[in-house]
């Protein structure tokens, strides 16, 4: 699948309100506050993917005309990949806390009213601490929250969105999951990511192709192993009735020793070989009187 976190960093907000939402968003699934000496505050925000660091930038840039300290930690043999921690540190009358709702637990009302922001705030949440799996494997996407409140109000602006989100709790973590291929190709259509939808959905129609395919063939061999399970039942009354001495009519007889020389033929193959040649329904009518025969003779 698309790389999907790389696809919605690529998705920049135009207007301001929807600015603050997103990087409120992103704080709130993968920011900390940190105290300093004399009573100051910082802001960190640690991710994994560089795509996210340079979005977070941007809307601090672009939204508060401020740029936070970068630090990458580096790779080593067992890490891959760079960790990036952004700090910035907040003005003593901490408005820019307060604009952006980080005081409280929950998800800031104040910045989700509008339906464009609550977009861009679950954008921003989903670019901090979501991830979605391969749709090749399973329909599963989630964010982990580390505070309940916020998991259930969260998934509440889902529902308010259409999208049919769930909370659940892993340990300590509390989750906002979605498992229906439908509503996780909503939030990818909603947040932006068109060309993760459009890889869902072929995936989804490949999916359900080769699951119709599979369930056709699992159901053909049922079929067919019970036809053969059923005509060598068959074949065994026959013999039986034949072994006994009991005297067949001519066209019960001539099917009986069919059968037994084609334990394993379909009542279609069976049919074309009598003579003459006898239906199908012909052919099971007569098959289902030789079974008889041989249970009433005790014989099964």
């Amino acid at each position: 699948m698309l790389d999907l976190r790389s696809e919605l960093a690529r998705v920049f907000p135009e207007e301001a309100c929807c600015q603050k939402a997103e990087l409120a968003g992103l704080l709130k699934g993968a920011g900390s506050l940190e105290l300093q000496g004399a009573g100051g505050m910082a802001l960190v925000l640690q991710t994994r993917w560089a795509a996210v660091a340079r979005k977070a930038i941007s809307l601090f840039r672009e939204r508060y005309g401020v740029r936070p300290t970068v630090l990458a930690s580096p790779q080593t043999r067992f890490k891959r990949g760079h960790e990036y921690l952004l700090r910035l540190t907040i003005p003593r009358d901490k408005t820019l806390l307060t604009e952006m709702g980080l005081w409280g637990e929950g998800v800031p009302e104040e910045l989700v009213r509008k339906r464009c922001c609550a977009i861009a705030f679950l954008r921003g949440v989903f670019l901090g601490t979501g991830s979605i799996s391969n749709p090749e494997r399973s329909y599963h996407l989630e964010f982990v929250c580390q505070g309940e409140k916020f998991a259930r109000e969260l998934c509440e602006l889902m529902v308010g969105l259409g999208i049919a989100g769930k909370f659940g709790q892993r340990k300590e973590f509390f989750l906002v999951y979605i498992k229906n291929a439908e509503a996780i190709s909503r939030f990818l259509i909603l947040t932006g990511a068109h060309g993760a939808a459009l890889v869902m959905e072929n995936t989804r129609i490949v999916r359900g192709v080769r699951n119709q395919a599979n369930r056709l063939v699992n159901c053909e061999t049922a079929n067919l192993t019970k036809a053969v399970e059923t005509g060598i039942r068959q074949a065994q009354a026959c013999s039986k009735l034949l072994a006994s001495g009991v005297k067949l009519p001519p066209h019960l007889l001539a099917l009986a020793k069919l059968r037994i020389a084609m334990p394993e033929a379909s009542l279609r193959e069976l049919g074309a070989a009598m003579q003459p040649p006898l239906g199908k329904s012909g052919v099971n009518h007569r098959l289902r009187k030789l079974v008889s025969m041989a249970r009433e003779l005790g014989l099964d």
